[in-house]
């Protein structure tokens, strides 16, 4: 599996694109989801692409949730929203964002103004905690977009050494709107 063998690999920039169904109802969340569902972000409506994000990476490879953004020591500055523990050994930082541009198409100029931002402040986000490697999961609503965003991902790959880019399209508006309630 990409993912997994990117996330073993020193210095290695890596995109990855997915596709992921969300029956809502039936989808049960578990420990490290429910914990952001319960404490939150620092600002913004995050939380559900937050806790599918970390259901999702311990799903696929057996992440598991060690601090969440609000249990981040935060120093002035970027942040990160949860950091992770793969096989006891590798921490990972992790940003989530949303690729979506609300009444229009999404554009290039739409991707690489949100991959400058958040690849940015990833890797200089002092959360007190030694950060192994970055993931950058950005969720989509459609192919077209995952392919625009894609597209312009691979311009930052050799300023971002130790990043992987999971790019995810999803079939749920919750997502982007944070207003659905995800049964745990």
């Amino acid at each position: 599996m990409i993912l997994l063998n990117s996330l073993i690999q020193p210095c290695m920039f890596t995109v990855i694109s997915n596709n992921v169904g969300i029956t809502h109802g039936l989808i049960k969340l578990g420990n490290g989801a429910n914990r952001i569902m319960t404490t939150g972000n620092n600002g913004g409506s995050s939380e559900y692409s937050e806790a599918l994000s970390i259901e999702l990476f311990n799903r696929l490879v057996g992440l598991n949730l060690v601090k969440t953004e609000t249990e981040m020591k935060v120093a002035e500055g970027p942040l990160l929203d949860y950091a992770a523990m793969y096989n006891n050994a590798l921490t990972v930082g992790v940003s989530v964002t949303r690729a979506v541009a609300f009444n229009r198409p999404y554009t290039k100029y739409d991707a690489d103004k949100l991959l400058k931002r958040k690849l940015n402040a990833m890797v200089k986000a002092n959360q007190g905690i030694q950060i192994d490697k970055y993931i950058l999961h950005i969720w989509t609503q459609s192919g077209k977009t995952a392919s625009i965003v894609k597209r312009i991902t691979r311009k930052y790959a050799k300023d971002y050494k130790d990043v992987i880019v999971l790019i995810s399209i999803v079939n749920t508006d919750s997502i982007f709107f944070n207003k659905y309630p995800l049964r745990s």
